[in-house]
């Protein structure tokens, strides 16, 4: 532990020794703190871990004035950033302060960090929320009620679950650029499932109630595809119009 405390902007003071490894982009509201996570997030898995924290606040305590109760000048600064790196060139002292103020006010809730065989890393926090990163670069964070939401390397949101009274409602990115919605309801069993190209027109949905799945296809030159599927029957109509059918087949599974 440090034992070191660094004044803020605001006359207030951080304990550096107090501050956890384990904050997440997903919490960083302003752009400009972005930058700074971002800069600091050497291994890009969008969280902040033990080694990249202990490094920069070891900069921090190396480089401010004073004993046990710190103070970052503009001198000091300076020469702070530039130990830093190139990335910290458009920082600013109060930025830089702030941050660490942010690191202070939400990592403190961290409880375990555990790294898996397959290379994945959880962070998992008192409040029953975790991040778990990946070797892609992707990062999921899944909230205490189980919402979750899934970035890829460079910050793009590829899935997104929330749940609410019994209801999940799932965002997932396709490989062909489309996207997949899901409603699941945990009380009546109704799961429903829509499906839209990247220009945003409905390509197809599905709906499961009772036992009985139907699903939509909407082809080329505006036909329609209804398929029912119940008792292991099979049962397709396909129309090129609200009320022309154009062929009906029915397969036994």
């Amino acid at each position: 532990m440090l034992n070191y405390f660094l004044k803020m902007i605001d006359g207030g003071k951080v304990n550096l020794g107090n501050i956890q490894a384990g904050a997440k982009l997903e919490d960083v509201k302003d752009s400009k703190l972005g930058s700074i996570f971002k800069a600091l997030d050497s291994n890009e898995n969008n969280v902040i871990d033990e080694q990249e924290l202990r490094t920069f606040l070891e900069q921090v305590k190396n480089f401010a004035s004073g004993g046990n109760k710190k103070k970052l000048g503009n001198k000091e600064f300076e020469t702070l950033k530039k130990a830093l790196g190139d990335k910290f060139n458009n920082c600013t002292k109060e930025e830089l302060l702030e941050f660490i103020k942010h690191l202070s006010e939400n990592t403190s809730g961290l409880k375990t960090i555990t790294t898996h065989p397959n290379g994945e890393t959880e962070y998992i926090y008192e409040d029953g929320s975790r991040v778990t990163t990946h070797l892609d670069g992707m990062t999921e964070y899944t909230e205490k009620d189980g919402s979750s939401v899934t970035r890829d390397k460079d910050g793009n949101i590829i899935n997104r679950t929330t749940k609410k009274g019994g209801i999940t409602i799932a965002r997932r990115k396709l490989n062909d650029g489309s996207t997949e919605y899901t409603t699941s309801d945990d009380t009546t069993g109704v799961l429903e499932t829509e499906v839209k190209d990247k220009n945003g027109k409905i390509v197809s949905q599905s709906f499961i109630e009772n036992g009985v799945e139907t699903k939509i296809n909407y082809l080329d030159n505006g036909v329609k595809e209804i398929s029912t599927i119940e008792n292991g029957v099979t049962t397709t109509t396909r129309f090129e119009d609200k009320t022309a059918i154009r062929a009906t087949v029915t397969a036994i599974l």
